[in-house]
């Protein structure tokens, strides 16, 4: 993995996700697709392209991002909230698919995203670092499982972005190699 004059590691890949939350998600379970920017009306500020396929539906098997050996590592996430909004903490859990049936790998994060939270723009770093993905590879994803209680009154979006880090051996030709 690569590393910065400083020591730190420097994300060989990242992935992003944007995603609108909506009353119609209430008692699902979702994933975000990634990479696919949502379209934001500028007066209402609220998504409205597609970012999210419910994994009842045939788009679940278009979400995962396929992936070298490695890991993930730190996550950027901003949630923009117009308040107003109710309902339980929605929580994730990062999913590999290596064959046929996705397993979860990593921790999952019950207080994910707080639909109740006040209007404005909340952002936290969480720490991804215990998901890895097997020598094999695979496809990650995240799986967001959605209370039956939500109901958003005005606006509630997502924007995670989530660095990767790939082993050396995996690569090809690992930076500084012709």
């Amino acid at each position: 993995m690569r590393s910065s004059p400083s020591g730190r590691q420097i994300p060989n890949e990242i992935i992003r996700y944007v995603f609108p939350l909506t009353t119609a998600s209430a008692g699902k379970v979702v994933a975000p697709i990634p990479n696919t920017p949502a379209v934001f009306d500028s007066t209402t500020f609220a998504a409205t392209g597609f970012g999210l396929a419910d994994t009842a539906s045939a788009g679940l098997f278009f979400t995962p991002f396929t992936a070298l050996p490695g890991r993930l590592d730190l996550a950027s996430v901003s949630v923009i909230s117009g308040g107003g909004n109710t309902g339980s903490k929605i929580s994730l859990q990062w999913q590999a698919t290596t064959t046929l049936l996705p397993t979860p790998t990593g921790a999952a994060v019950p207080s994910f995203i707080d639909p109740t939270a006040a209007a404005g723009v909340h952002t936290s770093q969480l720490d991804f670092s215990d998901v890895i993905i097997p020598d094999t590879g695979a496809g990650i994803s995240p799986f967001l499982t959605v209370p039956a209680n939500l109901v958003v009154n005005t606006v509630l979006n997502v924007l995670l972005s989530v660095a990767v880090l790939w082993k050396e051996s995996a690569l090809r030709n690992p930076l500084g190699t012709p």
